[in-house]
């Protein structure tokens, strides 16, 4: 599949100066895989806390704009199927690695199972392997898909997972999120509340940005057959601006090496 590298974005790491990282829009599962081939990875939602969390503290509002609009992360969250209400299972993986195997034509399309479309299939027992925070159906009711208000979204367990369980950061992106929109619900954590039929299936999390009140789908969003937006980050950021800037100096001396046979062209002419 052909990749698209739309624009890029600052994204600062722990002991650099911010660089730049690619934005890339596409087939959602086919981007994952052209991320990959390249050494990158999509953004997790503890990065976007992170960034976010830096930049009001510096008072960066041009770099904030950045994360407005929706990106889709590389978090998802993992649905066991079970009998009964309180049967089914979730889990919210963090940086899921199935994630990243997924195939261009590996996900569920909509005339299988409607309410799944867009999913992951996985064999029951990937569940147990996976490593994230387990909650049950009866928990969704409680934490999920309903606005949060800004105490409520500092104890919401489901946001303190993809927060890697860091209760400082959550706290402080929650302070960000109320200071741009006030009293107003924020932070909805969507998920599907009901336990798919037979197999268990993975849906990616997507961020809706900070103008669309900073919340997460799993749910209705996240679809590995439709399109995507994707921050790539490198999986080893040494390696990936040094090659970078290596392919940078072979084309600008290329673009040298033209110019001066353009001068010696001239030259001849005259």
């Amino acid at each position: 599949m052909t990749e698209h590298v739309l624009n890029s974005i600052p994204f600062r790491f722990s002991t650099a100066e911010p660089a730049r990282v690619p934005l890339r829009v596409g087939q959602c599962a086919g981007q994952i895989q052209a991320m990959k081939s390249d050494g990158l990875r999509p953004v997790s939602m503890r990065e976007i806390m992170e960034q976010v969390v830096s930049l009001v503290g510096d008072e960066n509002w041009d770099d904030l704009h950045c994360w407005s609009s929706s990106v889709d992360t590389g978090d998802s969250v993992l649905y066991l199927p079970g009998q009964g209400p309180s049967g089914g299972k979730i889990k919210i993986v963090c940086e899921s690695k199935t994630l990243m195997n997924v195939q261009y034509d590996s996900a569920l399309k909509p005339e299988y199972i409607k309410d799944w479309a867009g999913s992951l299939i996985h064999r029951n027992s990937a569940y147990t392997e996976a490593s994230g925070e387990e909650f049950t159906l009866a928990d969704i009711g409680r934490f999920g898909n309903s606005p949060q208000t800004a105490s409520q979204a500092r104890e919401n367990p489901f946001w303190l997972a993809l927060a890697g369980g860091d209760t400082a950061l959550l706290s402080d992106y929650v302070n960000v999120v109320d200071s741009l929109h006030g009293r107003v619900g924020v932070m909805r954590f969507s998920v599907i509340a009901s336990s798919p039929h037979a197999a268990l299936v993975e849906r990616l999390i997507c961020f809706t940005g900070l103008n669309a009140k900073s919340n997460v789908s799993a749910k209705n969003l996240g679809s590995l057959n439709g399109a995507a937006r994707f921050v790539g980050i490198p999986v080893d950021v040494e390696s990936y601006f040094a090659s970078a800037s290596k392919q940078e100096g072979v084309a600008e001396s290329a673009k040298l090496v033209e110019r001066s046979g353009v001068n010696q062209d001239i030259k001849k002419v005259a």
